[in-house]
């Protein structure tokens, strides 16, 4: 009974954290839109949207928009190189730099195979495609590709009984030179990347520098925007999200079948690079929270966490297990992709973008049950 008791007080704790957000407007395309993404700078556009048939969709301000054909194939992820361009990754192999402000593109084809995810640099030199096991890195200023990384021969990887290849599930540019991907078997690795002179040119050549392996499958890595204009290396926590338990279908199941997987939640660490930087054996490891949900596409908005969701935009206040969460209800549907630029969310199904109002106070405004938690604590004080 007092267990029973404790899981009614939490359910209604969590009833009481969730929010419905107010629905602004209804954006309708042609095309069902594939993948939407935030404006860095947000000077001209909000976001901007893939779709199924390799249109770009450009939301300006007002919600006004433009749709640009830069391809005929589906697009699968979007990333921003810089102020004005885009970098659009597509499922046949193609990946598309487009210059919104000049309505000009060049394109590349560094696979045959779907790009499964993009990282630019912060200074809008180098790309991070991955496709597969691999991550190709590609110079913006050469228009060349300058490396290619094999996850499972950088990391000397060997699969494991019932395990299925390894593959990159997410790449992040973190520095000029220092990349992080994520692997579907559980790897955490980094990469920096050295120049090195060879007869009269100089050549980027990749070097592991840092592993972990957590045994589970990365979802994503996220850190602040603004931490990787103004921190060194050094001082970046970085945020990661992978399977709370391991996939139907692992060494724990019998079954052949390894392709079949049911999601069994999200658990989210913080990484700190300080003492690898200072020499130290230990590593700085904290454990921000537990979800019972499959957290997608994360993004941090000053000290709060979102995430998609199939209830809807999950967000985490706070830096460690002592933080809160509030769940934001878009609807009767859960959340896909979506982007959050200039108080508004946007989220999309289908065809539609829908935009809800979400201004930035009530992103990271501590919920109700953590502010009386803090009152309590001042009082006690």
């Amino acid at each position: 009974e007092e267990e029973k008791e404790e899981e009614d007080e939490e359910a209604s704790v969590e009833e009481d954290l969730d929010i419905e957000l107010k629905l602004k407007t209804q954006i309708k395309v042609r095309s069902r839109i594939t993948s939407i993404v935030s404006s860095i700078s947000q000077a001209g556009c909000q976001c901007v949207a893939g779709t199924n048939d390799g249109q770009l969709v450009i939301i300006e301000q007002g919600n006004s928009i433009v749709s640009k054909q830069i391809h005929t194939r589906s697009v699968t992820c979007i990333n921003q190189l810089d102020n004005d361009r885009y970098v659009v990754g597509f499922v046949d192999g193609y990946v598309v730099v487009y210059n919104v402000r000049k309505d000009s593109k060049y394109e590349i084809r560094p696979s045959r195979d779907s790009i499964t995810c993009l990282s630019c640099c912060c200074e809008g030199t180098y790309i991070a495609i991955a496709v597969g096991d691999t991550v190709v890195i590609f110079s913006h200023k050469k228009k060349a590709e300058v490396a290619r990384i094999s996850a499972n021969k950088i990391l000397n990887t060997t699969t494991r009984k019932n395990e299925e290849e390894d593959a990159i599930t997410t790449v992040k540019f973190i520095h000029k030179k220092l990349l992080l991907f994520g692997t579907y078997n559980g790897n955490v690795a980094m990469i920096t990347l050295e120049k090195k002179r060879i007869a009269f040119r100089q050549k980027i050549r990749p070097k592991l520098r840092y592993r972990k392996r957590i045994g589970r499958r990365i979802r994503d890595l996220v850190t602040r925007v603004d931490q990787i204009r103004k921190k060194r290396a050094q001082d970046f926590n970085i945020r990661v999200l992978f399977d709370s338990k391991p996939t139907v279908g692992s060494s724990s199941s019998s079954s052949s079948s390894s392709s079949f997987h049911i999601s069994l939640g999200t658990t989210v660490i913080d990484l700190n690079f300080t003492n690898f930087y200072a020499g130290r054996p230990t590593e700085k490891i904290g454990v921000v929270g537990v979800s019972k949900l499959a957290m997608r596409h994360p993004f941090i908005v000053e000290e709060s966490l979102l995430t998609a969701t199939k209830e809807g935009l999950l967000i985490w206040s706070g830096n460690d297990s002592s933080g809160s969460e509030r769940l934001f209800i878009c609807g009767k549907k859960g959340i896909g992709s979506y982007a959050w630029a200039d108080g508004k969310l946007y989220t999309v199904q289908k065809n539609t973008i829908f935009v809800w109002d979400a201004p930035l106070a009530l992103i990271v405004e501590p919920p109700p049950s953590l502010q009386r938690k803090e009152k309590e604590n001042t009082e006690k004080k």
